[in-house]
C-alpha cells in the first residue's frame, strides 16, 4: 500500500484539478492537493490503507472534496449517503420479496430490519472515512499514536452503527403497525428514486456552468437586472468561443421533453395522493414539483439567453 501512494497522488491531482478547475481557484486546489499529500503521508507513515479514508471511487472522493467548499455541502453529502444506502437496501429487499415466494416470513419486518442495518452500517461508514480523513490532516509526530486513534475511530464508529441498529430495531417493535404500511417494497423504490431525483439536482446545479446558466433564469424571475446581466456574461464567457445558439437550441429542445415528463410525474402524484394518500408517493412528488420548478427556470434562462444572442 505504501508504494503504491504516490501514484495514487498523483491520479488524485489529475483527477482533482479535472473535477475542480471550472469551480476552484488555482490556489484551493493547489491547497487542497497539499492537504491530500500530507494525508497520504500520514496514512502511510501509520500502515493505513488510502482506501480506508478515500474510499474506493478516488472521482467521487475528489468530487466530495469539491463539494465541500461549496453552499450547500451537507445536503450534498447526506443525499450521497442516503441514496449509496438505499442502492445497497433496494436489491437487498428486491431478493427478500423473491425469497417470501418459496419461504413464509413477514417481508416488512425483513425490509426494516435490512434497512436498519444497512443505513446505519453505510452512514457511520462514511462519516469514519471523513473523521479520519480529518485526523490524517492533523499533525500527529507520533506513527504509533496515529494507527491508535485510527483504530479506536474504527472501533467506535463499529459499536455506533450496531447501537443504533439495536435502537432503531426497538423502535421498530413499538411501532410496528405503523412501520408496516410504509415498508412495502414499492415505497423503497419510489424513496429511492426521491432521493436519487434530488442527489442528481444537486450534483447538476452545482456544475460550474449548469449553476451560471440557472443563475440567468433565476435573477430574471427575480427582477434583478444588474445580476441577470452579470450571469448571462459569466456563462457566455465560459463557453468561450463555441457557438451559444445550436447549444441553446439543443438545451431548449431537451428541457421541453424533459418537463413534459416530469408534469406526467406531477399529475400522476397528485392524482396518487388525492386517491389513496402515501407519503412515498407524496416525498416523490414533491421533488417532481422541485424538478419542474428548475426545469421551468432553466426554460426561462434559454429565452433570455437568446434573446441576448439575437442583440448580439
Amino acid at each position: 500500500m505504501v508504494q503504491d501512494t504516490p501514484v495514487t497522488d498523483r491520479d488524485f491531482a489529475a483527477l482533482f484539478r479535472e473535477e475542480a478547475g471550472s469551480i476552484l481557484t488555482e490556489q484551493q486546489i493547489n491547497d487542497e492537493i497539499e492537504r491530500e499529500q500530507t494525508r497520504s503521508a500520514q496514512a502511510a507513515r501509520a500502515g493505513i490503507a488510502p482506501n480506508r479514508f478515500r474510499g474506493f471511487n478516488l472521482q467521487r472522493y475528489c468530487k466530495d472534496i469539491v463539494r465541500s467548499h461549496q453552499p450547500l455541502s451537507c445536503l450534498y453529502l447526506l443525499l450521497s449517503d442516503l441514496t449509496g444506502a438505499v442502492s445497497v437496501l433496494l436489491p437487498i429487499c428486491c431478493l427478500l420479496w423473491v425469497v417470501r415466494r418459496l419461504i413464509a416470513f413477514p417481508l416488512a419486518g425483513a425490509y426494516c430490519v435490512c434497512a436498519i442495518v444497512c443505513v446505519c452500517f453505510y452512514g457511520i461508514s462514511s462519516i469514519c472515512r471523513r473523521r479520519l480523513r480529518t485526523l490524517l490532516s492533523s499533525s500527529v509526530p507520533n506513527a504509533t499514536t496515529l494507527r491508535q486513534k485510527a483504530g479506536h475511530l474504527q472501533i467506535i464508529s463499529t459499536v455506533t452503527a450496531a447501537i443504533l441498529s439495536c435502537l432503531l430495531f426497538f423502535v421498530y417493535q413499538s411501532y410496528f403497525q405503523q412501520i408496516t404500511k410504509f415498508a412495502s417494497l414499492q415505497n423503497i423504490f419510489l424513496w429511492f428514486v426521491s432521493m436519487m431525483f434530488l442527489s442528481g439536482v444537486h450534483n447538476v446545479l452545482y456544475e460550474s456552468q449548469c449553476i451560471s446558466f440557472f443563475a440567468v433564469g433565476w435573477y430574471t424571475v427575480a427582477h434583478q437586472k444588474s445580476r441577470t446581466a452579470s450571469a448571462i456574461r459569466h456563462y457566455t464567457e465560459g463557453r468561450g468561443n463555441t457557438p451559444l445558439r445550436p447549444h441553446l437550441v439543443t438545451i431548449r429542445i431537451y428541457l421541453m421533453i424533459a418537463l413534459f415528463i416530469i408534469c406526467i410525474l406531477d399529475f400522476l402524484c397528485i392524482r396518487q395522493c388525492l386517491m389513496h394518500f402515501d407519503y412515498a408517493v407524496l416525498t416523490l412528488g414533491t421533488v417532481s414539483t422541485l424538478c419542474t420548478l428548475i426545469g421551468v427556470i432553466s426554460l426561462i434562462s434559454c429565452i433570455v439567453l437568446f434573446r441576448h444572442c439575437s442583440k448580439n
